[in-house]
């Protein structure tokens, strides 16, 4: 192997594999989640897109992780470097998927509960954490939570922000700290917002700063003006509500244009009807189709969800589940 510099997640990412982890979009209920555009990835890789088995993996009931490490990224494989691989079913998250970083909280819980879950006796831990390994009287806790058990929210970090807001009829008003200046580097604020049964939390943002930070100085390219948007791709989906479609422009080669040289909107709202579903079917087989042989059809059956998770019907179409 020749001498060649590899970044640390890649390495994260490689030693993950030697420890049995498969790619998250590998799990069996990546479709939930996440949508394989075919059609766009380079022939010789399609194998790397295919769903694992059931029973070929544990996922010790840790929820599929946008931020994972193990994560492909949305143009992975594609037969040119414009078209998308991947659509997350959530489109906030589309810029999430692929990072190589650092590993994420759920890789680490997920490799301390396959490797250390003997070590302690199980905490109640709350937020998604785990077990302390190394300290079995404490939890370990995601973002935001501290405590013994993640109960405690996160106190401002070099800042005082953050906490607990219980969320009434009436509106809270909040700010970053020293607002309208920028946050400092290193201040860190988290806020929990907790509402009674029945009731949802509804955030809007009334105003926002934007300012200039330089870290470094780089001659700028000539402005540019983008090039006529692309058609949009087909939906991902046909029905249920989880579906998006992208378009994308080009900006003239060495210019700088404002703006993001793709967009993607939802799509496929409406219910499903009839899904597919793999069955065990008689089919003819062997020499001249002499035998019957039994093989995993897809077969349409009428669908018991009509809508993708995290949808419901509203008014005759698939619209996201508001909390």
């Amino acid at each position: 192997l020749k001498r060649t510099t590899f970044q640390l997640g890649v390495i994260a990412h490689e030693v993950a594999h030697a420890l049995g982890f498969w790619h998250e979009q590998s799990r069996p209920d990546r479709d939930r989640f996440v949508n394989v555009v075919w059609r766009n990835i380079d022939e010789g890789s399609l194998a790397q897109f295919l769903k694992e088995q059931t029973r070929e993996v544990d996922s010790k009931g840790i929820p599929y992780d946008y931020g994972s490490i193990m994560h492909y990224r949305s143009k992975a494989f594609a037969k040119n470097g414009d078209l998308y691989t991947l659509l997350t079913n959530v489109q906030n998250y589309q810029r999430t998927i692929g990072q190589r970083d650092h590993l994420s909280f759920n890789d680490i819980r997920l490799m301390n509960q396959i490797y250390c879950s003997h070590v302690c006796t199980p905490l109640n831990c709350q937020r998604g954490g785990y077990t302390d390994p190394k300290k079995c009287s404490r939890c370990r806790c995601p973002d935001g939570f501290t405590g013994k058990l993640c109960e405690i929210v996160m106190p401002g970090f070099d800042a005082n922000c953050g906490g607990l807001v219980a969320v009434k009829s009436r509106w809270h008003y909040f700010s970053s700290p020293n607002y309208p200046k920028a946050f400092k580097a290193g201040q860190e604020c988290s806020w929990l917002f907790r509402a009674s049964d029945g009731l949802r939390v509804e955030l809007e943002f009334i105003e926002l700063v934007k300012g200039e930070r330089l870290r470094s100085i780089r001659s700028v390219p000539p402005s540019g003006e983008w090039e006529k948007w692309g058609e949009w791709s087909p939906c991902s989906v046909s029905c249920g509500g989880c579906g998006v479609q992208t378009r994308q422009r080009k900006c003239p080669k060495d210019s700088l244009c404002a703006g993001e040289s793709t967009s993607v909107q939802s799509c496929g709202n409406v219910p499903c009807e009839k899904c597919k579903e793999e069955k065990l079917v008689s089919v003819s087989c062997g020499l001249w189709g002499l035998f019957r042989c039994e093989a995993m059809q897809s077969v349409e059956v009428p669908c018991k969800e009509k809508c993708c998770t995290g949808y419901t019907v509203v008014n005759g179409v698939c619209e996201p589940v508001t909390l």
